[in-house]
């Protein structure tokens, strides 16, 4: 074994161990990302499979006797370019940050890189990414690895909040799968941020995992919520053709402003769509009294005002508005109701203005929100999903979890038995 060991370690020392002179440091005040040029050694491993992995820096002007693992993940836009995240838990990480006053560029030491349990996520068509914390860091190697290949999705607890904006807007989440963030800090987000109404969903609170999960995998094997639908290029395409179909609505001049907002409200959910509070309040808005739709006195406005929102209620449940972080509490939900009201009945002197005009002016995650909300629990999904073939589907999912929460280990395993699934765990523990 003695032998072993030392042949190992000579390997990894001569063969393993490189330089980088211009390690990229940035700075942020919950600890620092390491943007680093990889030889064509380091690369090669990574293009056999290894991308989601770990190595082991170490960084000479802060302590050259001491090496410390972390996971790797790529540059979005340059593969060339591996990083780390190094949060400022501990003394040497607290070291690091101490030593760097702002962002700079410095020589480091690697030694890598090593797989990972996330490295498993090739041998599955789907896979359920959970992270709480800097866990995320392995998750984003994989999802960028296999993006292209895979259906991956991520539930991921955090609770800085600028570590949550900084993998935002650094693009790191761009690809089709569902990427549920639970935030649970304290710290109000931007406010782009808060207002993602994309595969990329911001919700307030803890994730439950024993519903969140089975409703990711309903969503997907049933078609009712493949995530791709939210993508913000979906997003774009949906707003298209909203406003083509607003345009012929335009056009037909039998039909009052009331009927065509029922018809264009109709076919955004036959898309699996609902608008938005903001989008509700735009067409809303736009009623007014063209020679249809004017009425002759304020108890027909009140009834076509009831009318109105009694259809644009019916599809989307406001009882769930609580649970997003994109949305207010339900006493602003009946504020906004009545400011819509109020928007209604008043009395205009213009004609009929396009919604799909107005909708053109406004960006496509301002006017939808998904009809499938897999962070909403729901009994008969998970119902669904244990009914599944354990050989023909669930063998094609697999849950993998970085961090080491043992009750998130435990609800877990719960779940991997529960549903017939496999979970792959890293704990950190290299």
């Amino acid at each position: 074994c003695i032998v072993v060991y030392t042949l190992d370690t000579a390997y990894v020392y001569c063969f393993m161990t490189e330089k980088v002179e211009t390690t990229s440091f940035h700075v942020l005040s919950s600890g620092v990302r390491i943007s680093m040029p990889v030889s064509d050694r380091f690369l090669s491993h990574s293009q056999r499979g290894l991308r989601a992995g770990y190595a082991y820096v170490n960084i000479p002007w802060v302590n050259d006797k001491q090496w410390h693992p972390y996971s790797l993940f790529e540059d979005p836009s340059d593969p060339r370019i591996q990083q780390m995240f190094l949060m400022k838990v501990g003394d040497w990480t607290g070291d690091v940050h101490k030593a760097l006053t702002r962002d700079t560029k410095r020589p480091c030491w690697i030694k890598g890189p090593f797989p990972s349990p996330y490295s498993h996520a090739g041998k599955y068509d789907n896979q359920i990414l959970v992270a709480s914390g800097i866990g995320i860091t392995p998750a984003l190697a994989a999802i960028n690895a296999f993006k292209s290949q895979r259906r991956i999705n991520l539930i991921w607890a955090c609770r800085d909040p600028e570590m949550l904006e900084f993998f935002l807007n650094q693009m790191y989440l761009e690809h089709d799968g569902w990427n549920l963030i639970f935030y649970t800090g304290k710290r109000p987000l931007k406010e782009e941020i808060e207002e993602k109404q994309t595969n990329i969903r911001i919700i307030k609170g803890r994730p439950d995992l024993a519903s969140v999960i089975p409703n990711i995998i309903y969503g997907i094997e049933s078609g009712e919520g493949l995530p791709e639908k939210y993508t913000a290029r979906s997003l774009d395409e949906m707003k298209r053709l909203v406003v083509e179909r607003s345009a012929e609505l335009d056009k037909i001049t039998t039909m009052t402003a009331t009927q065509k907002i029922f018809q264009l409200t109709d076919y955004v959910e036959s898309l699996g769509f609902s608008f938005s509070e903001i989008a509700e309040e735009l067409m809303i808005s736009n009623v007014g009294s063209n020679s249809k739709s004017t009425s002759a006195n304020n108890g027909d406005k009140n009834s076509e005002a009831e009318a109105i929102m009694s259809r644009l209620r019916s599809s989307r449940d406001i009882s769930d508005l609580s649970n997003s972080i994109t949305s207010q509490s339900s006493f602003s939900a009946k504020r906004r109701q009545s400011r819509s009201m109020k928007l209604v009945r008043r009395q205009s002197t213009t004609n009929w203005e396009s919604i799909g005009e107005t909708f053109s002016r406004r960006q496509s995650n301002e006017v939808f929100r998904p009809s499938f909300k897999p962070w909403i629990k729901s009994q008969f999904q998970e119902n669904e999903v244990k009914n599944y073939d354990e050989n023909v589907v669930m063998s094609t999912w697999a849950m993998m979890y970085c961090g080491g929460s043992q009750p998130v280990i435990d609800t877990l395993s719960e779940i991997s038995m529960d549903y017939r699934m496999d979970l792959h765990i890293d704990s950190f523990a290299w």
